[in-house]
């Protein structure tokens, strides 16, 4: 009898991707359930990739306000009990926690039934479901992002972001300096991002007056209707296809000559894989400033530039996209940079350490 492991997490791509592709790496050798909010988009993302999912009552809590976060924790006691029928019931041996409001009360239930936690975190600071559960894990798996500040708890296994199959194949493919139309790839998250909703298409126009025919593809963001930021591309004569969600995302990546996004932990790691380089925006709202922090470490490692959304201004964001496409051999020592973040596959090695719990 194959042993059962219960994957934690929602309510972003960010949180559920790395955990797909650690299933993907121990398939067909474990049986891997994951658990997540019921109405989040875990659900969907999870049943597209042909693994099941358990449900649980979980509400945001990052960025929320005081009544927000009161009906939050009210949710937990009744989800703790909810994870803990389904984990007796599917017989799994351990739990991973990939972060997030929404892993919490699997991770509870699975400590009060005595199971091994493991904890996988991809930013540079453990999230509030991480930090809550870390006296009780067995095991703490991190990206090279994380800061090794911890005094208590197991100590870091460095592994990397688990990216799924499509994505690390990314890693092995060439990338050549664009020779004619220059193609920019715009991510806001999964969840999107206003500011970059709302800034590109001035920001894209500048651009498009030192290289004519510029050609853009926008990820707006899961829930939002593209057609608003379309028309302003359209309005400023820019050439640009704009998407609520793009997946799978791998062939956005592979056309992609310069990228701008967000500083989700994810989000660095498929662009490093991909070897494209990139401006990095970290979002304003995400949890503790978390992306400030992502972008900080990310930039130290690549050598790609950041701006933060209090110190924009299009013509200067403008003119640093030029420079990343002035210079061929300074765009492919970038890439070459990039690609050393991502050198071995981290599904694989997380998916040995996690073996040692079932």
């Amino acid at each position: 009898m194959r042993p059962s492991l219960i994957i934690a997490g929602g309510y972003t791509a960010g949180h559920i991707t790395p955990g797909i592709a650690l299933a993907e790496a121990l398939t067909p050798d474990v049986d891997c359930i994951f658990m997540g909010a019921r109405d989040g988009m875990e659900a969907s993302l999870i049943a597209q990739a042909g693994l099941p999912f358990i449900g649980v009552p979980a509400l945001p809590w990052a960025g929320r306000r005081a009544a927000a976060r009161a009906v939050s924790l009210a949710t937990l006691m009744p989800a703790i009990l909810t994870a803990r029928r389904a984990i007796k019931q599917s017989r799994a041996t351990a739990l991973v926690s990939l972060g997030s409001f929404a892993a919490l009360a699997p991770g509870l239930a699975a400590v009060s039934l005595g199971l091994p936690v493991i904890l996988y975190e991809s930013n540079t600071t453990l999230g509030l479901a991480n930090r809550v559960l870390l006296p009780f894990a067995k095991a703490l798996l991190t990206s090279r992002l994380f800061h090794q500040s911890l005094h208590r708890g197991p100590h870091p296994d460095v592994v990397g972001v688990p990216l799924r199959h499509a994505v690390q194949a990314l890693a092995t493919q060439q990338v050549t300096f664009p020779a004619g139309t220059v193609r920019v790839l715009v991510l806001g998250g999964s969840l999107g991002n206003p500011f970059l909703n709302q800034r590109m298409p001035a920001v894209m126009h500048l651009l498009a007056r030192s290289h004519p025919g510029l050609s853009i593809i926008h990820q707006a963001g899961h829930a939002i209707a593209p057609g608003t930021i379309a028309r302003s591309y359209a309005s400023l004569e820019v050439d640009a296809s704009v998407h609520s969600y793009l997946d799978p995302i791998a062939p956005a990546f592979s056309s992609a000559h310069l990228i701008v996004a967000t500083a989700g932990a994810i989000t660095l790691h498929e662009l490093a894989a991909a070897g494209v380089p990139a401006l990095i925006v970290p979002l304003e709202g995400a949890a503790a400033r978390h992306q400030h922090d992502n972008a900080f470490a990310f930039t130290s490692l690549t050598g790609c530039p950041h701006v933060s959304e209090a110190t924009w201004a299009d013509e200067r964001v403008a003119a640093t996209l030029a420079g990343l496409l002035a210079q061929p051999g300074a765009w492919l020592a970038c890439s070459e940079r990039l690609r050393s973040l991502v050198a071995s596959p981290a599904a694989v090695h997380a998916a040995t350490l996690v073996r040692r719990w079932l």
